[in-house]
């Protein structure tokens, strides 16, 4: 077996680049049950502080030296789950520059690209970006590709929770290019229920309260519609229900015994029966 300190920077980044999940070089990757990814996180855990900078520099040049016909799709989905899996924030914009140059976002799904389903890569490479968030400049990222031209409406889920950890404040902005991208389509990612629960823990209540008077009222029956989907065994800690009473709010605090439920007779007191049960909690305030 190869160990990592055993391979200078080159042979590093080449190796990296030779990857794929149905080629590895067995040498350093000696568990063949195991995906690359996760065991090339297994060496980066056993590696010393400056074992693991000198595994995310490789990865980072890896990214920006990756080419189409040399290294091929499934290589690069190698690279963003690897990536993801060392937190390599160095990647993302290498990643961006990929996505944008061979129009990953916006060419059908269903093709070919460089030897892989098109549609798989596309979406390895943005859930690894928005995975990165939060931060300024992740965000800015992020943004960039969500308002990009021709955004294929599948991949709007991952970049809206990628968005709603990096800034929150803007959520209106937000779902209204998700609603935008989704309107007449079949994408449905709120009828999901794990997608609804990342969703939620992605935004945070309190940035919900916050956001609550800017959405018009087309977003908060959209919001509100999706957010009853998210029941007590999908999200024992936070769940909404909608019932002919009106909309009703459970709040349990995961380090308090306390239950509070709030009954509104109409959306528009939704934000106000918020306010009162983060106030009752004693929330700290939403982070922007």
């Amino acid at each position: 077996m190869i160990g990592l300190d055993e391979l200078d920077h080159h042979q590093l980044r080449e190796l990296l680049l030779d990857t794929a999940e149905d080629r590895a070089d067995g040498r350093f990757f000696e568990r063949p049950r195991l995906h690359p990814a996760v065991e090339l996180q297994h060496h980066y855990d056993r590696a010393d502080y400056e074992g693991k900078a000198r595994l995310k520099a490789a990865l980072t040049e890896a990214v920006a030296e990756w080419r189409a016909r040399a290294h091929g799709g499934s290589s690069l989905r190698f690279l963003a789950q690897a990536a993801a899996a060392l937190r390599a924030r160095t990647t993302a914009p290498h990643f961006e520059r990929l996505l944008r140059l061979h129009r990953l976002l916006s060419e059908p799904a269903d093709s070919t690209f460089a030897g892989a389903h098109l549609g798989d890569v596309a979406a390895d490479v943005t859930a690894t970006v928005a995975g990165f968030a939060p931060g300024d400049d992740i965000g800015a990222l992020l943004e960039r590709l969500f308002f990009s031209t021709g955004l294929r409406p599948e991949l709007a889920g991952v970049l809206l929770q990628g968005l709603c950890r990096a800034r929150r404040a803007e959520l209106p902005r937000w779902l209204r290019r998700y609603v935008e991208l989704v309107d007449g389509t079949d994408v449905r990612h709120f009828e999901n229920p794990v997608f609804l629960r990342l969703f939620v823990e992605s935004l945070t209540p309190p940035s919900l309260v916050n956001a609550w008077p800017d959405l018009d009222a087309e977003l908060r029956e959209f919001l509100l519609e999706d957010l009853s989907r998210l029941r007590r065994d999908e999200s024992p800690d936070l769940y909404f229900a909608l019932d002919s009473g009106g909309v009703t709010l459970h709040v349990q605090i995961a380090d308090r015994e306390e239950k509070f439920e709030l009954r509104s007779n109409s959306v528009d007191q939704l934000f106000d029966d918020l306010s009162q049960a983060y106030d009752l909690f004693d929330l700290p305030p939403a982070v922007h």
